[in-house]
């Protein structure tokens, strides 16, 4: 079935990295973004002043989506500004390298909240809304499959999230809703620091790591009806670094 034109588009953490690309790749195809993010106000209007330009529209949204309340008052937000969302890309997270034994329960809580809680019920207030033809996309991680000394919470964390993005698919299903995660390598703009750049660029054939908008603009991609058959699928973007 095919979306309504321009679609409506819900990118989580938009602020920064992948997600501001990935409101500037769904601009550029003349959606409409709703716009979300946390604490960086002036980030946020950034992005969304980059997604007019690109030739989309859209507005802010703030909430903590650690917080199951912030998570429906954004959704309702959401719907009453705009009557519908199409797509949902649920891109915030966190992450921290720490050994297993130096992992503070402080940094144990704020990536499993905003990872894994965040994006559970983001994908329960999307199923319930969502009709038939929505696409949701989660982001994961090529950590959550790929184990990594110094990242154990948040490849746990990312795991969870490509499992509940395949029991998600199950469920949706039936009400003819797609959901697919990508799994990014380490990207620029991004979280990775220096030293995890010059650790991560020799991983790949292509000797570089990736960029924010190649994410974004697979994202697009996955939500297009061209992709109509593919469901429940964790999809690498990581230049064979980890295949």
């Amino acid at each position: 079935m095919s979306k309504p034109s321009p679609r409506v588009v819900l990118v989580t953490g938009a602020s920064g990295g992948i997600g501001n690309a990935a409101a500037i790749a769904f601009a550029e195809k003349g959606d409409t973004v709703a716009v979300h993010y946390s604490a960086s106000e002036a980030k946020a209007k950034a992005t969304l002043e980059a997604v007019e330009k690109a030739g989309g529209s859209g507005a802010l949204f703030q909430a903590d989506l650690s917080r199951v309340s912030e998570i429906r008052r954004l959704y309702d937000e959401v719907y009453a500004r705009f009557g519908r969302v199409d797509v949902v890309f649920n891109n915030s997270g966190a992450g921290a390298e720490a050994l297993i034994q130096d992992t503070s329960e402080e940094q144990y809580d704020r990536m499993f909240d905003l990872n894994v809680k965040g994006t559970f019920f983001s994908l329960q207030e999307a199923i319930k809304r969502m009709g038939q033809g929505g696409v949701i996309i989660n982001n994961s991680s090529v950590l959550g499959s790929h184990p990594m000394a110094t990242t154990g919470c948040y490849c746990g964390s990312k795991a969870a999230v490509s499992m509940l993005t395949k029991c998600a698919a199950k469920e949706a299903g039936e009400k003819g809703i797609r959901v697919n995660a990508v799994a990014p390598g380490p990207v620029l703009p991004g979280m990775v620091g220096e030293d995890m750049v010059n650790r991560m660029v020799n991983l790949s054939p292509f000797k570089r790591i990736g960029e924010a908008m190649e994410v974004g603009r697979l994202c697009v991609a996955i939500a297009s009806d061209d992709m109509s058959w593919v469901s429940g699928q964790i999809i690498g973007v990581d230049g064979a670094a980890f295949c």
